[in-house]
């Protein structure tokens, strides 16, 4: 299973968005209802304008303004929206809260952990690591204020569950929590080698278990059984787009980071210089490199970069 680092002449095409409605504005109403929910939250609690927090206001910033961040409360939303068709007509508005409360939970957690998984982002250069370290001119500075912050949504996280008085939703999405993780630390820390199946169970823990406990726990809010067809459904959908997303996310990052090295690798070889490479360099195109082998075996166009 051996990698061949050249110039990658392959450009991935993930293809046209397919037809039909726009999963984005389908649930519009409901994304902005959340995200002013969240700012209200970070204002309340940590400042508004030049006083807040400025990594809160640096990722709330981030969550509002750009859409393609909202995939993962949005699927929430749109399964809950199917899910309700089944429940009468009087209950649907208060099933729907509770789905709201859900994927903001999800997206928080997801948000706390980017933030807590800047801390491993030991760069000799503050310019290319945590964006704390920016702020603080300090890694050690710009670490503790991750952790904080961090553990400050992963609270937020912990009072929405407790709102929804139920112990088997706070039990699943304390074990998306582990699961996340136990990801990250497979991800930095691979225990059995870059093959496939250990880079799917990495992506499924650090990505998709969030996202599919999130759409399982709104199956039982609607009252389905745990086991239940329906049940098994929404948690299998959470966890195929979830894994499909992260796939598709580190394909491309893994083809970038090959074509930087190689840009580096030329540019030393014309000016005569030996080639040096720093950990991360190596470490970060190594960590992704299961996903290129993946999608080379379902999709001819990547196998021109892999060898």
């Amino acid at each position: 299973m051996g990698l061949a680092m050249r110039e990658a002449s392959v450009q991935s095409d993930m293809g046209m968005p397919p037809n039909g409605p726009d999963p984005l504005e389908l649930v519009q109403g409901d994304m902005r209802r959340l995200k002013r929910k969240i700012k209200a939250v970070i204002d309340r609690n940590l400042g508004s304008g030049g006083e807040a927090h400025p990594l809160l206001k640096s990722s709330s910033k981030d969550f509002f303004e750009r859409s393609e961040k909202t995939w993962r409360p949005t699927v929430v939303l749109l399964l809950g929206q199917a899910l309700s068709a089944s429940l009468p007509a009087d209950k649907r508005d208060a099933y729907m809260d509770d789905v709201m409360v859900l994927a903001e939970i999800v997206e928080i957690m997801h948000t706390s952990t980017v933030i807590h998984d800047t801390v491993l982002e030991d760069f000799d250069s503050l310019e290319k690591g945590n964006p704390a370290h920016l702020i603080y001119s300090s890694s050690v500075a710009g670490n503790k204020v991750s952790i904080l912050a961090g553990d400050f949504l992963l609270a937020r996280a912990s009072v929405l569950l407790s709102s929804l008085r139920n112990t088997q939703v706070v039990e699943i999405m304390a074990g998306a929590l582990e699961a996340i993780m136990k990801g990250q630390m497979g991800l930095h820390r691979p225990a059995g080698g870059l093959s496939t199946d250990n880079y799917i169970r990495t992506v499924e823990e650090r990505t998709s278990r969030l996202l599919a406990s999130g759409c399982l726990c709104a199956a039982l809010v609607a009252g389905h059984s745990p086991g239940s067809e329906v049940a098994e459904a929404a948690q299998g959908v959470g966890m195929r787009i979830g894994t499909a997303y992260q796939i598709t996310r580190d394909m491309l990052v893994t083809e970038q980071n090959y074509e930087k090295l190689w840009r580096k690798i030329n540019g030393c070889v014309d000016q005569g210089e030996e080639v040096e490479f720093d950990e991360h360099e190596i470490n970060e195109p190594m960590q992704r490199a299961s996903c290129l082998i993946y999608a080379s075996e379902h999709d001819e166009h990547v196998r021109g970069i892999v060898e």
